[in-house]
């Protein structure tokens, strides 16, 4: 009865969860379907978006009276969208009390879109509406990018039937014969063998069978770009929940924010480049440019040298030579190597 559904990016979670609320709605006599997301944008127009397409392109008549939220059949047989943002706001204790309040119906499904942004007292009210009927269930859905939040509670709660769907569950990426872990580490390896103009070409000629769910293209350039251990990547793209709690210094909720931050740049700002080397294991070197707080270029090198790895620091540097640069290495074992080489290179240049 009670079913939460961990997500990767971009699998139809929303598209699903609307035909599941007409499925029910149109089954069940006198049903009661109740949606919700985080926020008014949310519920107008991503679930209900969703819902007002299938509606008119079902193939047979559903029925009842449509409006912006609401699909109504009968004062005992509808479905009804609400945002607790604005019914469960600090602005009123009666308001939110009423949010799940006073519903009471043989046939029951509390449907929770984008469920890791619901707050917790919203979930303590759907669970009130457990207590009775003939058929009552509970489905929530999110992609996983928090644990601190009750829809992450479900996945260690036996009352609930918990679902992972990941990338791997993509036909875009089936298509291109990567369906396990073991299939993305073996093609992203073969894409850090690649040169650049290479490597671009490839991911331009994946298969891509159904054009709007996740695609191979897009796995694989944020796999190059972040890493398949990145809390950003196991939660958009492998489906789980990242390996950080309330006990870590940095939420993947704040990276999330602060890459969406909008940051100026002052033509008097210094630029940093910052400098993590690697050399031929499985690690990669990756190079970082910041000018002032923003960052404006990241190159990660797969298997080179030190010499190599100086001589692309060198190259960044010497883009714009008139801007004063400071280059920050971690020289701690192998990186002491391209510590030497530049401090010799740059010993008589005042701009690094």
């Amino acid at each position: 009865d009670q079913v939460s559904i961990a997500a990767t990016h971009s699998v139809g979670k929303t598209w699903t969860m609307a035909r599941i609320a007409l499925w029910f709605y149109g089954s069940y006599k006198d049903s009661i379907v109740i949606t919700t997301a985080p926020t008014g944008r949310q519920v107008k127009k991503l679930l209900w978006g969703e819902l007002h397409t299938a509606f008119a392109k079902s193939k047979y008549p559903i029925g009842g009276k449509l409006l912006q939220t609401e699909l109504v059949k009968g004062p005992e047989w509808y479905i009804m969208g609400f945002s607790p943002q604005k019914e469960a706001g600090s602005e009123s204790k009666e308001q939110t009390g009423s949010s799940f309040q006073g519903f009471h119906a043989d046939y029951i499904l509390i449907i929770f879109d984008e469920a890791t942004g619901i707050p917790a007292d919203i979930h303590k009210m759907a669970e009130g509406l457990l207590t009775s009927g003939k058929v009552v269930k509970w489905v929530q859905i999110a992609n996983p990018t928090t644990r601190s939040c009750e829809f992450f509670k479900t996945f260690s709660d036996p009352s609930w039937f918990n679902v992972y769907l990941s990338c791997f569950d993509s036909p875009n990426l089936v298509a291109n014969d990567i369906s396990n872990l073991q299939g993305l580490k073996r093609e992203l390896r073969k894409l850090k063998e690649m040169d650049q103009a290479d490597r671009l070409e490839y991911i331009a000629a994946y298969q891509k069978p159904v054009p709007h769910l996740l695609s191979c293209q897009w796995v694989m350039t944020r796999a190059l770009k972040w890493g398949i251990d990145h809390p950003l990547f196991q939660s958009k793209a492998l489906g789980i929940f990242p390996d950080v709690d309330e006990n870590v210094l940095v939420q993947l909720d704040d990276v999330e924010q602060a890459i969406a931050r909008e940051v100026e740049v002052s033509p008097h700002d210094d630029r940093c480049i910052g400098v993590d080397v690697a050399r031929y294991g499985d690690d990669d070197t990756v190079l970082t440019s910041l000018r002032g707080c923003k960052q404006d270029l990241k190159k990660t090198l797969s298997k080179r040298s030190v010499t190599e790895v100086s001589g692309e620091v060198i190259s960044m540097v010497d883009t714009d030579k008139a801007m004063k640069t400071k280059v920050l290495i971690d020289a701690t074992g192998i990186g002491a190597g391209v510590h030497d080489i530049l401090k010799e290179h740059y010993l008589k240049d005042r701009t690094v």
